[in-house]
């Protein structure tokens, strides 16, 4: 196994590349098969710089801080991941801290595209830039700064951060609006009244009556419902409400609501409730519903995230497999998910470390998002267990090619550092409604399947 190691400065990158490949610049040209190539350098304070770029065109950027790791990294470690990072990388991807081979360690894993020599510069920028900081912080506490002090500074400057980028979001995007015009013919105040209220800023597309398709497609930030007295109801009984909230703000504009029916919508998932006595706030109101949703999509994406790998974990599975399976109530059709039951895991970790294991497991992620569909699911239940589910498959012998295609692709083998590993799969499939029609029931049966595979007499999937 052949691997390349250059040297690069960060100070003043930007003009040195100008004009030029940045990979080529770095000594990390994409590898040919069988190669991979490493590159490392050092940042003020002493922060060690990696980069190593695989075969398969998956960049790692990675700063390891000096010295041990101490006691108040391992505070920030305990925290979690909505408080230790923040948002993700200016280029793109999740933001990862780690503890890993005894050093603080800020990493980001980006899979290459022809072109994008912006967003790899953007990335080392992130990550050199959090290394730089945390470092920052390491030295205050060293040098004897009152926790109370530290703890109250940071949180301000984590609020003053998300109130910027929450006032820039604001003011330079459009709100993307689906309003659902479902007003009873003799309504007090017309759609386009409601409308003309919003002024600039929103991008609104409009719809008539609640069965419209575009309520189950996750295109717009905010969804209207344009409803007569009767709100309540009409919301409760929706058979699409479940899609409309999982991703969008939903607000209800109405005459008026008695204050139990508020809260029941407010249950229901609503956002906001909108009188028409209010609509002189309407346009506010539907900005700060979209800023709650997207702040609730980040927490629950930061609290459902594997940190290893990227991938949404098994709450987040449960969570999509809730959402596919009550679509697929009221639109018949089949569902497949599929369990990978990994081996090898732990001898590489035995012989090469955790790091090294860890990285396996993220090109394993890699390779299985890179081989379904984009409307597909990965995600990571485990050290060795990974999930794909399919929202719609014609029939279990389509389920049966991506099995085929994923066990093909994670057969070929994996480079680490030069390092030659391999894994290898057992494959579960549960189908939908055939072998359960709740989330957890189909879990457990592909779980199960998987589990034979790896322990029963007909061996591995891709043996």
């Amino acid at each position: 196994m052949a691997a390349t190691k250059g040297n690069a400065m960060v100070d003043g990158m930007d003009d040195e590349i100008a004009g030029r490949d940045l990979m080529g610049h770095l000594g990390l040209d994409r590898p040919a098969p069988g190669e991979c190539r490493i590159s490392e350098f050092m940042l003020e304070g002493d922060i060690r710089m990696f980069l190593e770029v695989s075969e398969d065109g998956l960049l790692t950027i990675a700063a390891a801080l000096p010295g041990e790791v101490t006691e108040y990294d391992d505070s920030l470690l305990a925290m979690s991941p909505a408080d230790v990072v923040l948002g993700d990388a200016a280029g793109g991807g999740p933001l990862h801290i780690s503890a890993d081979l005894g050093h603080l360690t800020v990493w980001v894993d980006h899979l290459l595209e022809t072109g994008d020599d912006a967003q790899v510069l953007a990335l080392l920028d992130s990550v050199a830039a959090q290394a730089t900081a945390m470092a920052a912080a390491r030295a205050s506490h060293q040098r004897g700064a009152p926790a109370a002090t530290r703890t109250k500074a940071i949180s301000l400057a984590k609020l003053r951060l998300n109130e910027v980028r929450r006032r820039r979001s604001m003011n330079q995007a459009l709100c993307r609006v689906l309003w659902i015009d479902a007003q009873p013919s003799d309504a007090d105040i017309a759609s386009a009244v409601l409308q003309s209220r919003l002024g600039a800023g929103f991008d609104v597309r409009t719809a008539a009556g609640l069965d419209c398709q575009e309520a189950r497609e996750a295109h717009s930030e905010v969804i209207v419902l344009a409803l007569g007295a009767d709100a309540a109801d009409v919301v409760l009984g929706w058979p699409a409400l479940a899609v409309a909230t999982a991703d969008a703000a939903l607000v209800v504009l109405a005459p008026a609501l008695a204050d139990e029916q508020a809260h029941r919508l407010v249950e229901a998932g609503v956002q906001d409730i909108v009188f028409h006595a209010d609509l002189g706030s309407l346009a506010q109101r539907l900005r700060l519903a979209a800023a709650r949703k997207a702040s609730e999509r980040e927490a629950r994406k930061a609290y459902a995230t594997d940190l290893t790998t990227g991938l949404p974990n098994r709450i987040q599975l449960i969570e999509h497999l809730s959402q596919v399976l009550a679509l697929r109530e009221r639109e018949p059709a089949p569902v497949s998910l599929l369990v990978f039951r990994m081996d090898g895991f732990q001898a590489i970790e035995a012989a090469h470390g955790l790091e090294s294991a860890n990285v396996v497991r993220r090109k394993v992620a890699v390779r299985l998002r890179g081989g379904v569909r984009a409307s597909d699911v990965v995600a990571s239940l485990g050290a060795d267990v990974f999930a794909v589910l399919l929202p719609s498959t014609e029939s279990p012998a389509d389920a049966q090619r991506v099995v085929d295609k994923l066990v093909r692709v994670l057969r070929d083998p994996f480079n680490v550092a030069g390092i030659t590993v391999g894994v290898k799969a057992h494959v579960g499939v549960a189908q939908f409604p055939q072998d359960g029609q709740q989330p957890d029931d189909l879990l457990r049966h592909a779980a199960a399947a998987a589990l034979a595979g790896a322990y029963g007499p007909q061996g591995a999937a891709n043996d």
